[in-house]
């Protein structure tokens, strides 16, 4: 198991679990789970930095400082027992104002939504994403285009795929 260690702030991977079975969309290859520690010592943060996915975690000790700009005033503390779930590719920091570490125990959902087409019958009145049969601006994409966005997703991380799109008519049940 690795473990990251950068005065005053340290990491360490508390488990690392691999898939041999891959993941859903069946995509050759195991797929990987870590959980870490990352310890940040009192006056000490994070650095302003973005995920490529979703963070999950939970503050095991102390109290951290969260400056992200979805927070109404850019900032929101969270407490020892707080669960912290972070978007990703938005610039935030955590810093530690207190007095005593503050530990986190995190994991990290690498994920992605692929629009394989827009061209929709269903007319739903919510959606301002489809587009009706024969629209210039309607698309279907192909296979390696496809395939092309699973090895993009492999290649930050990603653990899960979600496939959507319109009900296209001239879809086969075979394409799918």
């Amino acid at each position: 198991m690795a473990s990251v260690s950068a005065a005053p702030v340290t990491a360490e991977d508390l488990a690392v679990g691999e898939d041999p079975d891959g993941v859903e969309v069946q995509v050759e290859g195991s797929s990987q789970v870590v959980f870490r520690r990352i310890t940040l010592r009192p006056g000490e943060g994070t650095g302003e930095h973005c995920h490529a996915g979703q963070l999950v975690a939970v503050v095991e000790q102390g109290t951290l400082t969260h400056y992200a700009p979805i927070y109404p005033g850019g900032v929101h503390v969270y407490e020892t027992g707080d669960a912290i779930v972070e978007g990703a590719g938005y610039i935030h920091q955590g810093v530690n104002e207190g007095s005593e570490d503050v530990v986190l125990l995190v994991t990290y959902i690498i994920d992605r939504n692929v629009n394989y087409t827009n061209v929709c019958v269903a007319r739903c009145s919510f959606c301002a994403f489809y587009r009706p049969v024969g629209a210039d601006d309607g698309y279907v994409l192909g296979f390696d285009e496809l395939f092309q966005k699973i090895d993009e997703t492999l290649a930050v991380g990603g653990v899960q795929l979600l496939l959507q799109g319109g009900h296209n008519p001239d879809l086969p049940l075979e394409w799918y």
